[in-house]
């Protein structure tokens, strides 16, 4: 016991003397003299130099006390440690928060030590620490080691260790990076055992040896919900020692790993292709021109991802994925064929303003035509018949069969299987054709898709006969399990699984055996306790009325539940996954907060499952009992009404042939403040005021009932909007909230446009952090925003402010990822960057501009900006600062940059500064936020789509 109290003290000093470390890094001013920030430096170094050797001497007494107990000589350092020895000792929990603590210590100052580098200015540390630091290899060692440790500590019985697995990746690219610029010579001179130059780095990389001494003491299932960033780092340096736990964890859960190694092959085949395209094109324009060095690399790392995937790939056929292959294709047949011809439209677009005729003419010998013609051709008499208990009948064609056979023979005519036709026409003559096909075509898939009931066998036979085929196949059937996100809202069913497994003889953990019945199967079979399986799928689907065409499923499962699910087609829904994952974390932090806790605040973020199952089709779990609000104040509000509004508000917009980004622009320049409020205020006057509340209260049979609803509307959209704000989340309209009628609770969805993108990108800007309109705020009457959302935002804020960290390493790990949205950006931020002036509060987008990789720039710009957010930074400058470098070089930019500073106006905006963190912390962002977002000037300027007079 006295051991144990020693401890404490050292871990609450080594606590102090990091915070206060940390305060005195951020609050030195950046003007300092010399000698003044000399002195500051030292001491900030030797607050951390305590800190180090604190934690150090507290895990060396932990060690030795669960070396002491009876029938243990386990060692908490010792790297081959499995998870069940580190519970054998009391010892071993405050073992694990140890070791949390000083890894997200020495993650820290990697950063920190990384960023000195650049600025060559190494820090000399005090012999003690020093001589800790060289013992582990280093800082980025130091956090992987410990962090993992923590992870094995505390088990798979808490979300708190899965939590720090992006921070580890996150560290362990930074430091194979840095191990390689340093070391460039050596790995030149050096080759892997897969052929390329990365294995010299991965060599000298002493946080890649660290993670693979000591991942196989973490339970497998803390992995699981990164499956896919550890996919995405596959031919990166860190890559070689990653292949293993994905081994392990296509053994241990194939079905659950399945879809995303399925999305990343088809990304690296995709970029090795257009590589192997590019360096061809190159080699026969300029034969005697040597490449840059970027591009091979980035076919390389294609390469290599599909090199190391071998044994990930052989893990996941057959047996272990079940119905999973077939079921993919089935969901993807409900993509009605006009939605797969937008798709690939956009796709094609950019390849033909490109005059990319090469690139076209691969993508439609390898994706399109296949897409839309190809997998849906019928195979001649025999394939009009199938049987059903034992009885022949006459089948049916699909939806998607039926236009094939419609427009197939025209599509091949028009542009060949291989695309023959495209290669002999030129780029212009191609866009004519493809113009004419799509709008001769698409009226002939839309009358049955008009319907909102279709059955799902008109759409794919494979739903007719699951139900069937899984009773024929009796005992010897793997269950299909029911989707699941891979996040830690799912972490339970996760655990449950990875227990079934190792109590059903699968015994890989490692990744060296093969499958063996690994996703429980005799217990979903017998109990229904356990992870659900899929029995049965419902007779309809139900389309909604959006553009993508969305059909409502549902899935009868084996606890004798129904699951209603979305399968949206056409789009990429990773992006969307993204966002609710972090929506997961966020909740995680609010619900370890008093202030959040006490307002329930860690319950009011809805959150739901999102599938992704291709590049553009994903499966979104259903929230029941849920309207749009647009859909909730129509029924108070007659068209009529809704119209008049519609049309005032455009008054200030007159229509033009330049098109709508220049009416707006125009408005923006030429309009004053006082035209544009009062035509705001007129719009909304055609309205009723109370038109949403209304609908809300018709739902409560009691005023007590009505205190309630409203009071979880409150929590629910003060935590959409803090969180919305944190991820940069945009196109906010009215169709994109969805309401839970009985409760009142509010609900984000389509989440495409996150990270700043609508600020940064979009033609007409979305400059509202979120979206609290008239009809929004009169909910909370008698009271205002300042009454009730400002204090609910405040503890959210501070919540994720407090675990700013973490979430910076989970933000960056997502962010690295080659997702379908951030390839559309790229180009479009490319041009951005021309028009940016350097100034402060645009260093960062000024050093991406600079970067060759334009991936890497799109990470670098929407990193900065997020780092920005979750640091606790001025709204306004980060704002301004995205607003900028799309609209600082247009005449619509000095009204905009006073409309986002308050120019003119008492408010905070003005009496603030607009860069840096915000003076008064959480509550004075929660203020400025909620300026923001009500404030007319902006309002009354923004797209016409998205109602801002609603």
């Amino acid at each position: 016991m006295q051991q144990l109290l020693g401890v404490s003290a050292l871990v609450t000093e080594a606590a102090g003397a990091s915070t206060v470390a940390r305060l005195a890094a951020e609050q030195r001013p950046a003007a300092a003299e010399a000698s003044i920030a000399g002195t500051a430096v030292a001491k900030g170094l030797q607050q951390y130099a305590t800190a180090i050797q604190d934690y150090s001497i507290a895990l060396g007494m932990l060690e030795l006390q669960t070396a002491a107990a009876p029938g243990d000589t386990t060692s908490v350092s010792n790297s081959s440690v499995s998870s069940s020895n580190y519970a054998s000792s009391s010892s071993i929990s405050i073992a694990g928060n140890v070791m949390l603590e000083f890894g997200l210590l020495c993650s820290h100052l990697h950063q920190k030590q990384l960023e000195q580098q650049q600025q060559s200015a190494a820090a000399v540390w005090p012999a003690d620490a020093a001589a800790v630091i060289a013992a582990s290899g280093g800082f980025a060692a130091l956090a992987v080691k410990h962090l993992l440790g923590a992870m094995a500590a505390q088990g798979g019985s808490s979300n708190k260790a899965c939590l720090h697995v992006p921070s580890v990746l996150a560290v362990m690219s930074t430091d194979n990076n840095a191990s390689a610029a340093a070391g460039d010579a050596i790995s030149t001179a050096s080759s892997s055992s897969d052929g390329s130059k990365q294995g010299a780095a991965d060599a000298n990389s002493t946080a890649s040896r660290a993670f693979a001494a000591v991942w196989q003491a973490v339970p497998l299932h803390v992995f699981l919900p990164w499956v896919s960033q550890l996919l995405a780092r596959l031919g990166d340096l860190e890559g070689k020692v990653l292949v293993a736990p994905l081994e392990a964890l296509a053994a241990k859960f194939p079905q659950r790993v399945y879809l995303p190694y399925c999305l990343s092959r088809q990304h690296w085949q995709r970029h090795q292709r257009q590589q192997q395209r590019k360096q061809i094109a190159k080699a026969t324009t300029r034969p005697t021109t040597a490449t840059s060095s970027q591009k091979p690399a980035a076919a390389d790392k294609a390469s290599i991802a599909l090199s190391r995937a071998g044994q990930l790939e052989a893990l996941l056929q057959g047996l272990a994925v079940g119905d999973l292959p077939d079921f993919v294709p089935a969901l993807d047949a409900m993509t009605f064929p006009a939605q797969r011809l937008g798709a690939w439209a956009q796709e094609i677009t950019p390849l033909v303003q490109a005059g990319d005729k090469v690139g076209l003419v691969r993508l439609w010998a390898d994706e399109i035509y296949h897409d839309i013609i190809g997998q849906f051709k019928t195979q001649g008499p025999a394939a009009t018949a199938r049987s059903i208990g034992g009885r022949k009948l006459l089948k049916q064609l699909t939806i998607n069969e039926e236009f094939a056979t419609t427009v197939g023979k025209q599509m091949q005519a028009d542009f060949g299987p291989k695309g023959e036709g495209i290669a002999a026409m030129t780029l212009a003559d191609f866009r004519q054709k493809w113009i004419a096909f799509t709008a001769a075509a698409t009226p002939k898939s839309s009358e049955e898709e008009s319907r909102r009931r279709l059955t799902l066998g008109r759409m794919s036979a494979w739903f007719e006969r699951f139900a069937e085929q899984q009773a024929n196949k009796g005992a010897s059937r793997v269950p299909l399990l029911l989707p699941k996100m891979l996040s830690m809202s799912n972490a339970a069913t996760f655990a449950a699984e990875y227990s079934l497994s190792n109590n059903t003889g699968n015994t890989s953990s490692s990744g060296s055996s093969s499958y063996s019945g690994g996703t429980g199967a005799t217990h979903l079979l017998s109990d229904a306790q356990g992870p659900v399986a899929i029995y049965d799928f419902g007779r309809y689907a139900a389309t909604f009325s959006s553009k993508q065409k969305p059909k409502r499923i549902t899935i009868h499962g084996s606890d004798f539940r129904e699951h209603p699910f979305v399968v949206k087609g056409g789009e990429d829904v990773r992006l969307d996954e993204r966002i609710e994952q972090l929506f997961v974390v966020m909740s995680g932090f609010a619900g370890q907060h008093s202030g959040c806790a006490s307002r329930s605040l860690h319950t009011a973020l809805v959150t739901y499952d999102v599938v992704p199952a291709s590049p553009r089709l994903g499966l979104l779990g259903f929230v029941e009992g849920t309207s749009p609000m647009q859909a909730l104040i129509d029924k108070v509000v007659d068209d009529e009404a809704m119209q008049r509004a519609a049309q005032q508000y455009v008054r200030l917009f007159p229509r033009s042939t330049t098109g709508p980004a220049a009416v707006y622009a125009k408005a923006w320049a030429q309009k004053s403040d006082t035209e544009v409020v009062e035509n705001l205020r007129k719009a909304e006057r055609e309205l009723p005021w109370d038109a949403l509340r209304t609908a809300l209260r018709k739902r409560a049979s009691h005023p007590e009932v009505w205190l309630a609803v409203r009071s979880r509307y409150t929590a629910s959209l003060a935590a959409a909007s803090a969180c919305g704000y944190l991820v940069g989340l945009g196109d906010r309209h009215l169709a994109n909230l969805l309401v839970v009628e009985s409760t009142g609770a509010v609900v984000s969805i389509d989440l495409g446009y996150a990270f700043g993108t609508a600020v940064l990108l979009l033609a007409i800007a979305e400059l509202p952090p979120f979206r609290l309109t008239r009809q929004l705020l009169n909910v909370l009457q008698p009271h205002d925003a300042q009454g009730l959302l400002q204090p609910a935002m405040t503890a959210i804020l501070e919540a994720t402010f407090e675990g700013q960290q973490v979430l910076s390493s989970i933000m960056q790990v997502f962010l690295a990822e080659h997702l379908g949205e951030w390839q559309w950006e790229t180009g479009v931020l490319a041009e951005m960057v021309k028009a940016a002036t350097t100034a402060p509060d645009e260093e960062a987008i000024s050093q991406a501009a600079a970067k060759p990789d334009d991936h890497t720039r799109v990470v670098d710009v929407k990193v900065n900006q997020v780092k920005l957010r979750i640091a606790g930074h001025n709204p306004v400058g980060i704002v301004l600062t995205e607003a900028k470098a799309k609209h600082g070089s247009t005449p619509a930019w000095p009204a905009m940059e006073k409309a986002l500073t308050g120019h003119g106006q008492q408010c905070l905006r003005q009496q603030l500064p607009q860069q840096g963190p915000v003076p008064g912390g959480p509550g004075n962002v929660a203020r400025l936020l909620l300026e923001l977002a009500t404030d007319e000037r902006i309002l009354g300027r923004c797209w016409e789509g998205w109602r801002p007079f609603v």
